[in-house]
């Protein structure tokens, strides 16, 4: 058995309402898929997410979700100009099946992701 991984850029999500953010996400998961967000989730969506795959469990078939959250620094952008400035911090956000992937963190700047097939 092999999984898959979908990678999601933030110019697909932007265009989705929280609803068809979580609906596009759950009906991933549920068919096996770990989803990697460009973009992280709202602490809003996250709990609705959350909230949706409550209803969704069932002990025969789909047992939860895992999430993880993937910080990263704060980005140095120059423009035209040449002009440096601090773009706001990037965040990625990772959806698996619950029990498929765990996470360790390796100091301040490394996660390592371990997948469970």
């Amino acid at each position: 058995m092999s999984l898959q991984m979908d990678f999601i850029p933030k110019k697909f999500t932007v265009n989705l309402s929280k609803n068809e953010k979580i609906q596009f996400i759950l009906e991933r998961v549920m068919n096996d898929r770990i989803i990697l967000l460009e973009e992280g989730l709202e602490p809003t969506e996250q709990l609705d997410l959350v909230s949706e795959t409550m209803k969704n469990i069932s002990f025969d078939g789909f047992t939860g979700i895992e999430v993880i959250t993937f910080n990263g620094a704060n980005i140095l952008q120059s423009n035209r100009r040449g002009i440096w400035k601090k773009k706001a911090e990037t965040k990625m956000t990772m959806i698996a099946p619950s029990g498929k992937v765990s996470a360790v963190q390796e100091g301040s700047d490394i996660t390592t992701v371990s997948l469970r097939v």
